[in-house]
């Protein structure tokens, strides 16, 4: 007797094979975009840091004792203070990590003299990196606020969305909330004032 052979043999995939692949694929996707979102918006708050410390850095060696007065973004670029990759076309002023800009102005803090502490706020700054800059950053400060209001004019303070404030009568000290709080808007504007 002979063996009974089929003689229809199965070439390629099925349709639910097909399917079971794709969605394979397409889990494997979503999983690689949202890392990839994720790694590039700590690297944006990583550089927003960095750009945080190199204009403080240039703020400080630029000050006559403790008096920042006439120190601006554009006087940082022209001392060759700023950070290079930050500088904006105009070769004026200087941008931040995520497409906005970067404002340096003296203030005046703790009823002291005139230009005794300076401002550096950056606009712009999108919600989870507006958190991860702030926690990194407010003890190297006297006072950070964010939210969605514009930078504080020369002659101003923060008064909305602070979270540090180490002058008020009853100190701010920054928690997880409030910073959450700070920055819930889709774009904040970060300000940090510093001596």
């Amino acid at each position: 007797m002979r063996p009974i052979h089929s003689s229809r043999r199965q070439h390629g995939l099925t349709l639910i094979e097909l399917l079971l692949v794709l969605v394979v694929v397409l889990a494997i996707a979503v999983v690689g975009f949202v890392t990839f979102g994720q790694t590039s918006a700590s690297q944006r708050a990583q550089a927003g840091q960095q750009a945080l410390l190199s204009v403080s850095s240039g703020v400080k060696s630029l000050a006559n004792g403790p008096n920042y007065t006439g120190i601006t973004e554009g006087t940082l670029v022209t001392a060759g203070k700023a950070p290079n990759n930050l500088i904006n076309a105009a070769g004026t002023g200087i941008n931040n990590p995520w497409g906005g800009t970067v404002t340096v102005l003296a203030k005046t803090v703790n009823a002291g003299n005139a230009g005794n502490a300076f401002m550096v706020c950056m606009n712009q700054v999108p919600r989870g990196e507006c958190n991860s800059i702030i926690a990194s950053s407010h003890s190297s400060f006297a006072m950070v606020s964010a939210g969605t209001t514009a930078c504080p004019s020369a002659a101003t303070l923060p008064t909305a969305g602070v979270v540090k404030n180490i002058y008020a009568a009853t100190p701010v000290q920054p928690t997880a909330t409030t910073i959450a709080t700070a920055c819930n808007g889709e774009s904040n504007t970060i300000v940090w004032v510093g001596t």
